[in-house]
Order: structure tokens, then C-alpha cells, then sequence
């Protein structure tokens, strides 16, 4: 289809006008050809050349600097997967701990969104279940003694101390290595709690298996855990957090005993 661009051009500013022959690559050969012709009949006052150049000044460096912003992520990018793209004996330590602190982070961010979830739920059932005919199959007492219980306090301690953990891990405090590895051991040794919990809850709720996401993702945080220990142990990596040999011994002792008497204690009252 044809235009006449000498004709759609007669109400054009002569800024607009001059922006369509400052930078000719953008428009058919026939639009700049009617907007020289235009010009050609006026008078260009000096502010309006300097407004043009000033324009497209802006633009050049808006498009220079997201260009360069583009570059710099990607330079962050690769410097981060360093250890996967480059897998070399001469990477430095702090780089697989920002590695691990990336994966770490989805896997806690993820957590967050599925704990406010359970929370959320638990809350309603019992607040309002009676709604949905909850209260009278199992009992208002019944049902909030089972949801408010350990699995409800677990996923309320855990949105407290998952942010605080990353924090302390992410400025290398020596208790951010001290908490983050005790958290992750007790994770490992309450495997048994949490599954006995979780099976209470079922029978409690009438449910005749478990959620298959549920369950997927609870072999994923527990497979997570292993790797992510042994990282953790290794004594280059503590080195960055301050921690030595003798703290480490104390961190799994310590943990050991207070997860396995807790649990013990939990387990025989539940």
C-alpha cells in the first residue's frame, strides 16, 4: 500500500521532520524523501537541530547504558556458573559458595512459598472449617489439635529462621555456617519425626494417601540435604566463614544430642 508522505507530513513539526532525516535507517526511502521536501520549504530555527541532536544524544546513551547493563549481568552470570561452565581445580572457593548460595536461596525461597501455604491452610481449617463440614467429621478439638501441632509450629519456626539463616550465611557470619549446617543436620535426623508427623495428619484429616507433590518435593529437600552438608563441611569452604575444626566437631555433636532428644521427646508425646 502507498502512502503520500508529503501530504501526512504537512502538520509534522519540523523537530518530528528533522528526526525522520537525522536517522534515515528507520524510515522507507519515500517518507525521508517527503520529510527533506518539507523542510525544504521552512524556515529551521537552531533550537529545533539542537533539540533533535539532544534527543537522539539520549536515546544513544539510554540504549549504551542497557546495552552495557545487559553485558555486566551477563558477566555476573558467567562469573557465577564459573564452576559448572568452567569446572577447573583453580576455582576459588567463594565461588562455589556463591553457587551454592544461589541454589540454596530457590530451594528456601521455595520452602517460604509452600510453608506460608500450609500455614495458610491450617489456619482456615480450623478457623473456618466448620464452613466445609470439617468440624463435624473429625471435631473442632480434634482437628485443630492435629493441625496446630508439631508439623504447625515446625513451618512457623521455619518462616522465621530461614530468612535469618540465609542473611547470617550470605555476609559469611561464623553462625551463619554454625546454624545453616545444624539446620541441615537436624533436617537429616528428623527424617523419621517428620514422616511419623506427617502420616499422624493424614489419618487425622481422612486422607487416604499422600499428596504426590508433597511427597516428591519432601525426597528432594531431604536428597538436598546430603550435598549440600558435605559442601558445607569442606574446610576451604569453612575457612571463608571462620569456622575450624574443633567448631565443627562441637556443631554436630551438640546439634546431634539436642535433635535426637527433642525428637525422642516429641515422639513419645505425639
Amino acid at each position: 500500500m502507498d502512502f503520500d508522505f508529503y501530504e501526512i507530513y504537512k502538520d509534522f513539526s519540523t523537530t518530528e521532520l528533522l528526526k525522520i532525516v537525522h536517522r534515515p535507517d528507520g524510515f522507507q526511502p519515500g517518507a525521508v524523501e517527503a520529510a527533506n521536501r518539507r523542510l525544504s520549504e521552512r524556515a529551521i530555527a537552531q533550537d529545533d537541530r539542537l533539540a533533535v541532536h539532544a534527543f537522539y544524544e539520549e536515546r544513544d546513551r539510554d540504549a549504551r547504558l542497557r546495552a552495557e547493563k545487559i553485558d555486566q549481568i551477563k558477566g555476573q552470570a558467567a562469573d557465577l556458573l564459573q564452576p559448572i561452565i568452567q569446572p577447573s581445580p583453580n576455582v576459588t572457593p567463594h565461588k562455589w559458595l556463591n553457587l551454592f548460595l544461589l541454589v540454596l536461596g530457590l530451594q528456601y525461597s521455595w520452602t517460604m512459598v509452600q510453608t506460608l501455604i500450609a500455614v495458610y491452610k491450617s489456619v482456615v481449617l480450623v478457623l473456618f472449617g466448620a464452613g466445609f463440614g470439617v468440624h463435624e467429621r473429625v471435631g473442632y478439638k480434634n482437628a485443630a489439635s492435629h493441625l496446630l501441632d508439631f508439623n504447625f509450629l515446625i513451618n512457623i519456626i521455619t518462616l522465621i529462621y530461614l530468612p535469618l539463616f540465609f542473611y547470617l550465611l550470605y555476609k559469611r557470619k561464623r553462625w551463619g555456617w554454625i546454624l545453616v549446617f545444624a539446620g541441615i543436620l537436624i533436617g537429616i535426623l528428623g527424617i523419621p519425626m517428620q514422616v511419623y508427623s506427617y502420616s499422624r495428619f493424614l489419618r487425622a484429616m481422612g486422607a487416604e494417601r499422600m499428596d504426590i507433590t508433597r511427597m516428591t518435593w519432601f525426597v528432594i529437600q531431604n536428597l538436598l540435604r546430603i550435598p549440600f552438608a558435605w559442601f558445607l563441611w569442606k574446610q576451604d569452604i569453612c575457612d571463608l566463614f571462620g569456622v575450624d575444626k574443633s567448631t565443627k566437631t562441637r556443631t554436630v555433636l551438640y546439634t546431634s544430642v539436642i535433635t535426637l532428644v527433642v525428637f525422642g521427646t516429641l515422639w513419645f508425646l505425639f
